[in-house]
């Protein structure tokens, strides 16, 4: 859920059904392709087999998470402070 807020404060109006479709696509397409996937390798290779490539997988994935991060995050300025520049105060 934090990633449609994202989404939707750092997305213009007009552009928030376009954005919002393509998040939707970009999220759901790996999760469709790997049950596929998976469904090839279990009758290629078997349940062990796969179940090997997953481990192997999923222990990449946390030596890489196990890594120092450097520098800052930047995802750019909010919407609301963009529309709050263009206030003027008497």
């Amino acid at each position: 859920m934090g990633a449609y807020t994202l989404l939707q404060l750092r997305t213009p109006n007009e552009l928030q059904g376009r954005a919002f479709s393509a998040f939707d696509l970009i999220a759901s397409l790996p999760q469709t392709l790997s049950i596929g996937v998976g469904a090839v390798l279990v009758t290629v290779i078997g349940y062990r087999g796969e179940l090997t490539i997953i481990a192997a997988v999923v222990s990449i994935a946390a030596l890489i998470l196990l890594l120092p991060i450097t520098g800052e995050p930047n995802f750019g300025p909010l919407r609301a402070i963009e529309e709050l520049d263009t206030v003027t105060v008497d």
